[in-house]
């Protein structure tokens, strides 16, 4: 949804992802521009480089890493082509692994800003160590019309005894112990 509504603003923007991935096969099917390359590990420095020689030939100036892998190997982009600033996401409410590399991609001024999709996520990071000047809440978004033309069970109320007026409220979440 970012990708394509950064292109509907008329952002100059590309994707890069693992080459003949389904995401691919997906920006393939959708015509839209994506760079698929082969990415060994999040310690690659191959495709940082592929990655940072399209930045500067694109003159891209935002990198946005949208896992921590994918910040690993932006940061390794970074030391190819300085004038990219990295942003990061981060989705999970984890607590940052416990070894000295995790914890540097989070902290190092390599990386301009962190984006929290929520706030517990926020919290999670501060309680990490990570600067409060370094992070932003912006949660995601989602297309609430996607499902509008499934049929829906024309006996759903009585399957799950659910009477006629009762409001029906339902959630997707992955089902985890924390939550």
């Amino acid at each position: 949804y970012l990708f394509e509504g950064l292109l509907k603003r008329d952002y100059k923007t590309k994707f890069v992802c693992q080459k003949n991935s389904k995401l691919s096969k997906y920006f393939i099917s959708k015509k839209l521009p994506f760079l698929g390359i082969r990415m060994r590990g999040e310690i690659d420095i191959f495709s940082a480089f592929k990655i940072a020689s399209l930045c500067k030939k694109e003159n891209y100036t935002i990198m946005h890493a949208h896992s921590a892998h994918a910040l690993s190997i932006g940061i390794i982009a970074k030391l190819f082509y300085p004038k990219t600033k990295i942003i990061g996401a981060r989705r999970v409410d984890f607590h940052l692994k416990n070894n000295p590399f995790s914890r540097f991609k989070y902290r190092t001024k390599l990386v301009s800003k962190i984006v929290c999709i929520s706030n517990g996520i926020k919290n999670v990071m501060l309680e990490d160590g990570i600067s409060k000047n370094k992070l932003r809440v912006i949660h995601s978004g989602i297309n609430i019309h996607k499902f509008d033309k499934i049929e829906k069970m024309p006996d759903f109320r009585k399957k799950y005894k659910i009477k006629g007026n009762d409001i029906i409220i339902g959630t997707i979440a992955a089902l985890v112990g924390h939550k």
